[in-house]
């Protein structure tokens, strides 16, 4: 799984603890922009973990979150980020997740050129 489909898995999880909280208010914080940047595309093309995300977004939202996203450096000694980039890591690799085509394709082209 890439680091970017690490990412939006964290996410997700991270939606669905919310939707079981007692608090109202979030920020979700991620060294990943591109993560964050495929929350907001247009494209019809979008990962499966993105639609779920935004499904969980706006039903957050009509129950009244708020929920703030926020881009940060990533590997610049951020307290904490480091732990998050690996939880994000272990977590994905315990879910059992669809295959986005990019990390499929990824996998095989790097499959072709190192063997």
């Amino acid at each position: 799984m890439s680091v970017f489909s690490a990412e939006l898995t964290a996410i997700l999880v991270a939606f669905q603890h919310m939707l079981v909280s007692s608090y109202r208010h979030f920020c979700v914080y991620t060294d990943n922009l591109s993560a964050l940047e495929s929350l907001h595309s247009l494209s019809e093309r979008r990962p499966p973990t993105v639609m779920e995300i935004l499904l969980l977004l706006r039903k957050l939202e009509r129950k009244s979150f708020d929920i703030i996203f926020s881009g940060v450096p990533g590997h610049v000694g951020i307290l904490g980020n480091e732990q998050a980039d690996n939880a994000a890591r272990s977590i994905s690799h315990h879910m059992q997740r669809p295959v986005c085509y990019q990390d499929l394709k990824s996998s095989i082209q790097h499959y072709i050129h190192h063997t």
